[in-house]
């Protein structure tokens, strides 16, 4: 698939807290979850919200394809998937669409997010450092590394990224 163009967003700027609910204010720069919309992937940090907002509405389709997995990555899912019950209609997942749903399981809702940074490392990778507010007073920073192909910019999923974000957390039964 091409690229897709991306619509008009940015992640808003100012001093003062944002009230997003009756009870809750972002910090100042966040863009809230009810913004963030399918921004297409032809940078970044248009890649970024997309697949947020593919995670927040269960898009799992549109997800997958924001997702590039490593080949140990892909090998270890595919294990994972082998390894399933016959009966589980996982077993028939790709392993991107695999890697999909269970980032909607397991990463915490959020309710803002901000790109801090954006780093390049060559022409065709960057990590983006993003920061998220879970609530009033919980806010994390991470980095999340972005791959650009021929269909745009994905979501780089190395096998230790795999590892710490989805393997860890799901329960393999007799393990």
């Amino acid at each position: 698939g091409q690229a897709t163009e991306a619509s008009p967003g940015g992640n808003g700027s100012g001093g003062a807290k944002r009230r997003i609910s009756e009870n809750i204010s972002l910090e100042p720069g966040m863009k809230p979850v009810k913004e963030w919309h399918n921004a297409g992937n032809l940078s970044p940090a248009t890649a970024l919200e997309s697949l947020l907002f593919a995670k927040e509405t269960k898009d799992y389709d549109s997800e997958a394809k924001l997702v590039v997995l490593d080949d140990e990555a892909r090998a270890a899912v595919l294990v994972l998937l082998a390894n399933l019950p016959v009966q589980d209609d996982y077993r028939n997942l790709t392993p991107e669409k695999y890697v999909a749903m269970e980032f909607v399981d397991v990463l915490p809702r959020q309710i803002g997010m901000r790109i801090t940074a954006e780093d390049s490392g060559k022409a065709d990778s960057v990590s983006l450092t993003v920061r998220w507010q879970r609530s009033e007073n919980e806010i994390r920073e991470n980095r999340f590394p972005f791959a650009h192909d021929p269909s745009g910019w994905r979501l780089a999923v190395s096998y230790p990224l795999l590892k710490h974000i989805i393997i860890e957390a799901v329960h393999v039964p007799g393990s």
